[in-house]
């Protein structure tokens, strides 16, 4: 049994240290599901925005641009069919010109859903009650799934790509940080950026990226929505073997 804690450690001396390091962490998060966390966020506004449950992120002086280049976008890759996964409380989005598309909102926060419906429903536009690491996606244009996984483990990180994947969907478009040099794991419902270029992901060059000009800390000045084909995103080995530590030591 030594001999082969040894192999591994000397594979994979980086992700034996990140899997030490969240064992030993303490968070609000740890040993809940994930419906349980976001469930818990959205209940005490944990991000807290005077304007939006979803977060800062979600706010109009941080997607000004953001909902400009979607509508070219819808334009340019003729999307029709659009699955927004989280969709969180509607804030911004309502503001992006959605007529030419059949949109659909999905989150896991039910509350949130029920009002979207009782406030935003139209006959273009739906909400549903989804965990996009779960739930069916259906076969959409484009998944855009915004301020999402830079929220996930690393583990739910690929649950959530395997499931894109099986969903058959064209594209992805999701947030990264293109200049951000190193990631790191965490506890799902907690946060920090991710670059998706670099370990332990190393998708490849995306078909859009588009920077959103963010309002907030320098560091953070790249964050971006980078559009994939969903077809072309791999699960590097090394990842792989990662995550099956991870749920053995969890």
């Amino acid at each position: 049994m030594s001999s082969i804690r040894k192999i591994i450690k000397t594979i994979l001396p980086l992700e034996i240290k990140e899997l030490y390091i969240l064992k030993r962490k303490k968070s609000n998060f740890k040993k809940k599901t994930v419906k349980e966390t976001f469930d818990l966020i959205a209940k005490d506004n944990f991000w807290s925005s005077g304007e939006s449950v979803s977060g800062p992120g979600s706010e109009l002086k941080h997607t000004k641009v953001l909902i400009t280049e979607l509508e070219k976008l819808f334009e340019i890759h003729s999307v029709s069919k659009l699955l927004d996964l989280p969709c969180g409380d509607f804030n911004w989005m309502q503001n992006v010109d959605l007529s030419k598309v059949n949109y659909l909102g999905g989150d896991i926060v039910k509350d949130i859903i029920e009002e979207n419906k009782m406030k935003f429903k139209s006959e273009n536009i739906k909400f549903e009650v989804m965990d996009i690491i779960t739930s069916d996606l259906g076969r959409q244009d484009v998944v855009l799934s915004r301020d999402c996984l830079v929220h996930f483990s690393y583990n739910n990180i690929v649950k959530t790509i395997k499931n894109l994947k099986r969903s058959k969907s064209t594209y992805v478009l999701m947030t990264t940080f293109p200049e951000i040099t190193k990631n790191k794991d965490i506890i799902s419902g907690e946060w920090r950026p991710l670059n998706f270029d670099i370990y332990p992901f190393y998708f490849p060059k995306p078909v859009v990226l588009i920077n959103e000009n963010y309002q907030g800390k320098e560091r953070y000045k790249s964050k971006s929505m980078a559009l994939w084909k969903i077809s072309d995103l791999k699960i590097p080995l090394r990842l792989r073997m990662y995550c099956v530590l991870y749920r053995i030591f969890n």
